[in-house]
């Protein structure tokens, strides 16, 4: 069984909230996105990677997890880059977003992930905390095809990827098996940004509720701060 949660907070600095968040536990799929390109544009490009994920991981389901999900991106990426482009205007507004979508499939215990970005996931088992994705940054570019990503990875706003920039989009890929009382954590840079790995560490420790696990993982991030939107996709395999 797969215990999940899912939040997002403004923060206390922004006037608005880009981030969107995804918690689909009917098909094993969950994705956290923080959009970009002014605060209309960036809740339009958040809230349509999370939905076009959704649609068209559902669609297909007589293909491996992980293929689902590469095409789920392209498709969401076309439509974000569609939409800010659209025909017949002189002028484009072009809108992006990052995302950080996983799989998690019962039998087998398979899980599968893809991003674009930085947003990030964790896993956390038997006490050891580990990242699976190396931003889409000059900095996580080093790890790109490192078994060992960094937990102090710095965050910075040179992104060199993103969903809705350019017509294709080419995602960070891995997969692994799960097991029971393995936790992952899906969330954008306004929570791996804003607090440390160990921290992060200390949250999801806990022997708490996963909904209270990610409250405290916001809290953390709002008590640091709050710079920046922040939101959390908790998934725990219980059994």
């Amino acid at each position: 069984m797969l215990e999940c949660y899912a939040t997002t907070e403004t923060g206390r600095v922004r006037p608005t909230n880009q981030d969107a968040v995804g918690c689909f536990p009917d098909v094993g799929l969950f994705a956290v996105a923080d959009g970009m390109g002014g605060h209309e544009a960036g809740e339009v490009a958040s809230r349509m990677a999370v939905e076009k994920l959704r649609d068209s991981f559902s669609r297909v389901s007589d293909q491996p997890a992980a293929d689902r999900l590469v095409e789920a991106i392209a498709d969401s990426n076309a439509a974000i880059f569609a939409a800010g482009r659209p025909q017949g205007r002189a002028s484009a507004r072009p809108m992006g977003t990052t995302v950080i979508a996983l799989s998690l499939s019962m039998a087998p215990r398979h899980a599968s992930w893809a991003f674009v970005g930085d947003s990030r996931l964790y896993r956390y088992r038997k006490g050891e905390l580990r990242l699976l994705t190396a931003d889409h940054t000059r900095h996580g570019g080093k790890f790109a095809r490192s078994e060992e990503i960094p937990l102090d990875l710095p965050h910075t706003n040179e992104l060199l990827a993103a969903l809705g920039i350019e017509s294709t989009v080419q995602p960070g890929t891995g997969s692994d098996t799960w097991r029971k009382g393995d936790i992952y954590l899906l969330c954008s840079d306004g929570i791996s940004g804003m607090i440390t790995a160990e921290q992060i560490a200390e949250e999801l420790s806990q022997a708490a509720a996963v909904d209270e696990i990610g409250l405290g993982l916001v809290a953390r991030a709002l008590e640091a701060g709050g710079s920046d939107n922040a939101s959390v996709v908790i998934i725990r395999a219980a059994s």
